[in-house]
């Protein structure tokens, strides 16, 4: 009766398998504050955009960084020529002209989705920047069509890396402010992923991996 109730001995647990220790752990964790890398991403490509595709239109892509209303670098911009099916292939590398170690915890990524289109046949100055071209150019009409906002760091206050799917929000007409950027808007996807411009990208590692 004795060897019938006794407790079997929970066999030790094979070197290999034990849980590693803080040390090991700590070793593996990277502080965003000691990165002095430029904020980093890789734009692919961005699909069902709301565009009219007609002879010499472009689509584009406003790249920001805000913390709550307020611009921390300047924005980056990229558009290309537009294609028959209302996707655009972009497979960019954009560099924002910020450190890592500068970016506050609750930066958020924001990004416009907008077209260009000729209001005249005069040619524009070749030694102008895209930037100044997009932005001044009096030749061009620039008309925002979608927006969308995304944080730079998860629930963990950890860095996002990897790629990402943002479905953006159509730009409403009647937003009455001179900045291109929706930088307080929401942070939520669109629910309606059928309806809406998808913008994929990858956040950059900084040797996270």
């Amino acid at each position: 009766k004795q060897e019938m109730n006794a407790v079997p001995k929970r066999p030790p647990k094979p070197e290999n398998l034990r849980h590693p220790s803080n040390e090991m752990v700590k070793l593996k964790i990277k502080n965003a504050w000691d990165i002095e890398e430029h904020f980093r991403l890789r734009l692919h490509r961005i699909d069902n955009v709301n565009c009219d595709l007609v002879k010499g239109v472009k689509v584009g892509v406003h790249i920001g960084l805000y913390h709550g209303e307020h611009k921390l670098c300047a924005q980056h911009s990229v558009d290309i020529a537009c294609s028959n099916n209302r996707s655009f292939t972009f497979d960019q590398d954009i560099i924002l002209d910020i450190p890592m170690q500068n970016l506050p915890r609750m930066t958020r990524l924001c990004l416009v989705i907008y077209e260009v289109t000729k209001t005249s046949r005069s040619k524009k100055s070749s030694n102008t920047s895209k930037e100044n071209t997009i932005l001044k150019d009096g030749n061009v009409n620039i008309n925002s069509l979608a927006w969308v906002n995304t944080t730079i760091y998860d629930y963990k206050d950890q860095l996002k890396t990897g790629c990402l799917t943002l479905h953006t929000w159509t730009y409403a007409d009647d937003i009455q402010s001179d900045e291109i950027f929706h930088p307080l808007g929401t942070i939520e996807p669109n629910p309606r992923k059928d309806e809406c411009a998808v913008v994929q990208l990858t956040f950059h590692s900084y040797g996270y991996d």
